[in-house]
C-alpha cells in the first residue's frame, strides 16, 4: 500500500501524526509542507489517503483540493480535511468543498485512526 500523504506545514502536527500512523498502521507515511509540493506527490505517488490541514502557505486546502479532483489521476484519492476551523459551518464548508472526512484540531486520535481504518476498509472490499 502506498504510504498516507499528509500536507501540514505545523512540525508539531506532522510529528503527532508520524507517531499515530507508527502506533496504529503497518504502511509508511509522507510528509510535505505545501500544497504544491503534496500535489506533486499525489501526482508521482497516488496515495491511498491525503490527510490535508486547510490553513497552508501558498495554495490554501480548498484550492489544493480542487487541483487534486481535477486531475484525472489524483481526483480519485480520499483526501480528509484535518483544521482548526471547528465551527459547524466550517465543517460543512469542507465536506460541501468535497473533502472525504472534515477531523477537527486539537485531533481526536481514536476518530482519526477510525476514519482511516475505514477508508482503508472500504478501498479493499
Amino acid at each position: 500500500m502506498e504510504p498516507l500523504l499528509y500536507i501540514e506545514d505545523n512540525q508539531a502536527n506532522a510529528k503527532l501524526i508520524q507517531h499515530v500512523v507508527k502506533r496504529y498502521f503497518d504502511f509508511g507515511l509522507a510528509i510535505r509542507i505545501d500544497a504544491e509540493s503534496g500535489i506533486e506527490y499525489a501526482k508521482e505517488n497516488l496515495p491511498s489517503i491525503i490527510l490535508m490541514d486547510i490553513n497552508l502557505p501558498g495554495l490554501n486546502g480548498f484550492d489544493a483540493l480542487s487541483l487534486l479532483r481535477e486531475n484525472p489521476d489524483t481526483a480519485h484519492v480520499p483526501v480528509f480535511a484535518l483544521s482548526a476551523a471547528a465551527m459547524p459551518s466550517d465543517i460543512q464548508n469542507g465536506l460541501d468543498a468535497g473533502f472525504n472526512q472534515y477531523i477537527t484540531k486539537p485531533i481526536d486520535v481514536p476518530a482519526l485512526v477510525a476514519a482511516i481504518r475505514d477508508e482503508i476498509q472500504h478501498q479493499t472490499s
